[in-house]
């Protein structure tokens, strides 16, 4: 009544774009989640959200006031009113992902196989993942990965005190399942 609004009027806010990618992200609930445990309510405490453009943020909230190495936050109310958000990020990972794809072994390939069809690489990429979704009859194309464990590392890890992030033994890092153009 404050702003002369009627009842039900739906308002945006404003919130930082990565904000914004997080709560479209984490409120929005596949329908293969709802029979889950958790109430749906705090459903977003169990995951975390990569918004990725030129950089890429990870965030996740939680009912709890979480403090973490090497984390940012916790900051309340930051992006879900109620919650304690925790987030990092990583520079240039747009950049790097462009220059993953451009000097990839394959990318001729690519971008012959894309200029062929009109599109462009990543257009391309894309119809592949949805022929894999429909290949492997999954719902989502994020359930391609859902075992799938890639380490940050670009250029390799030096520092010996992060190993014990991975258990080694019980990793399986092989090539078996990969994509050939």
């Amino acid at each position: 009544m404050e702003l002369g609004l009627l009842v039900g009027t739906p308002v945006g806010t404003a919130l930082i774009d990565a904000h914004a990618g997080g709560v479209g992200t984490m409120e929005s609930l596949p329908e293969t989640e709802s029979k889950d445990n958790v109430a749906n309510e705090e459903a977003i405490c169990h995951r975390m959200v990569l918004v990725c453009g030129t950089s890429t943020c990870h965030m996740a909230v939680s009912r709890n006031k979480l403090f973490i190495p090497g984390v940012w936050g916790p900051f309340w109310s930051a992006m879900v009113p109620e919650y304690w958000l925790t987030e990092g990020g990583q520079s240039a990972t747009g950049a790097l992902l462009d220059h993953i794809i451009e000097n990839h072994v394959a990318a001729p390939l690519l971008a012959n196989r894309a200029a062929s069809q009109s599109i462009s690489i990543y257009e391309l990429l894309n119809k592949i993942l949805e022929s894999m979704m429909q290949e492997r009859k999954v719902l989502f194309v994020s359930a391609l990965t859902e075992d799938m464990h890639v380490l940050p590392d670009f250029h390799g890890n030096r520092l010996i005190h992060f190993l014990h992030v991975v258990d080694f033994p019980k990793t399986h890092f092989t090539f078996k399942n990969m994509q050939t153009l």
